[in-house]
């Protein structure tokens, strides 16, 4: 039995109000409903009718995760009436149900396909050539599989994780601008301004920029200053959307978690407690490889060389990071470089000059001067101060 479409208005104001919703799987009817636990059942009231339902927690099955931040109830339903659902708006309600469920019972939302079959056969594989040497080789086949329930919740956990000792750039004429850059790339998924999200961080210490699980694209703010040309900022944009486009935070993020946490995001969708007190420490130690970063790039060289944006723009951000000669510290900076998880500045630069490299498109222009001018520079002494956990914990000791 089909249910009723879940977009007209009495739906939309039942999410607004964040109801519990009930459909019994027989008609259209939703009811706006009451939840209660008697000891291992559920009981479900309309406050609209007559209507009393009552579900034995161990016939119930976990549909789909929710996430209340962004309006998304838990999804359940019952052996017993296997077409009816209730979206669960209630958090305490829903942590319970979900503590006295079996593990199959929560298995069972994911709808085991041919995907999840691939990822676990792969998972198998890899224990038999080796825990170690095959761990990396899983955490690549299996991003892309990740599901977005649980991308997004591992964005939103990340995303406060990172950005709380930052403040944010709000100055929207900087989104609208960063926004018509990347929808001059003409990529696609990219091409509307609802298909992703920018995000500007007022830090004047870092020139980077990043991306998260999701659509989001975080610059700080010292990149966007220092910019030579509205080129670099393109050819920057394009690099982190290359990540997106190969998932590389997917990998490296099911890499750092290890197995065991990764398996219960990955065939579980949940991680309880424990993962969410793993992903403060992964973002010190999250990175990409070093063949994680060439195809970034490349995806990169593609897009710019289709693009009226030039390569020099990519060249010049290079530059910037190559160790300066003539310091007492260069032989450090070079090897530090030369053994990080990142392909040298310099081979990088030589790579791409092996292209042929169109003029710059946007050097001086009134949009880059209105790029450096938003956001004004915190005060001396207002800085973000970088955390240390290390340093935190020692500190903690004493």
């Amino acid at each position: 039995m089909a249910l009723a479409p879940l977009w007209d208005n009495s739906f939309f104001l039942c999410v607004f109000m964040k109801p519990n919703l009930f459909f019994n799987g027989e008609n259209s009817d939703i009811h706006h409903v009451s939840l209660s636990v008697v000891h291992d059942v559920l009981i479900i009231k309309s406050s609209q009718s007559a209507l009393t339902v009552s579900w034995a927690i161990e016939d119930m099955i976990l549909k789909e995760m929710g996430n209340l931040k962004k309006d998304r109830p838990f999804l359940f339903s019952s052996r017993e009436t296997p077409y009816a659902r209730l979206h669960c708006f209630d958090l305490d309600i829903a942590n319970e149900l979900i503590g006295r469920m079996h593990r199959s019972q929560k298995e069972e939302w994911i709808n085991i396909n041919y995907k999840v079959v691939f990822t676990l056969l792969i998972l198998a594989t890899l224990f038999l050539i080796g825990l170690f040497r095959g761990w990396p080789l899983f955490a690549e086949k299996a991003a892309p599989y990740l599901p977005q329930t649980i991308t997004d919740y591992l964005q939103a956990e990340l995303e406060e994780d990172i950005l709380s000792p930052y403040l944010m750039c709000e100055d929207d004429s900087i989104k609208k601008h960063l926004k018509a850059i990347i929808k001059d790339l003409k990529i696609k998924g990219f091409e509307k301004d609802d298909d992703f999200e920018i995000v500007v961080i007022n830090h004047y210490n870092k020139v980077n920029a990043f991306v998260l699980p999701g659509r989001k694209i975080y610059v700080y703010t010292k990149l966007l200053k220092q910019a030579n040309s509205v080129d670099e900022i393109a050819n920057v944009l394009a690099h982190e959307i290359g990540h997106l486009h190969h998932f590389h935070t997917n990998e490296a993020i099911i890499r750092e978690l290890g197995i065991r946490t990764s398996i219960q995001l990955i065939v579980l969708g949940i991680g309880g407690g424990e993962t969410i007190s793993k992903l403060g420490a992964l973002m010190n130690s999250l990175s990409y490889s070093r063949e994680n970063e060439r195809e970034a790039d490349a995806f990169m060289i593609n897009v710019i060389q289709k693009s009226p944006y030039s390569l020099n723009g990519a060249v010049d951000f290079f530059s910037k990071h190559l160790p300066k000669k003539g310091k007492n510290d260069y032989s450090i900076a070079w090897a530090a470089e030369y053994l990080s998880t990142h392909p040298t500045s310099k081979e990088r630069i030589e790579h791409f000059k092996t292209f042929t490299i169109k003029p710059y498109f946007e050097q001086d222009s009134e949009r880059l001067k209105a790029i450096k001018k938003g956001c004004k520079p915190l005060p001396v002494g207002k800085q973000p101060i970088e955390r240390n956990d290390e340093k935190e914990k020692q500190t903690n000791k004493k």
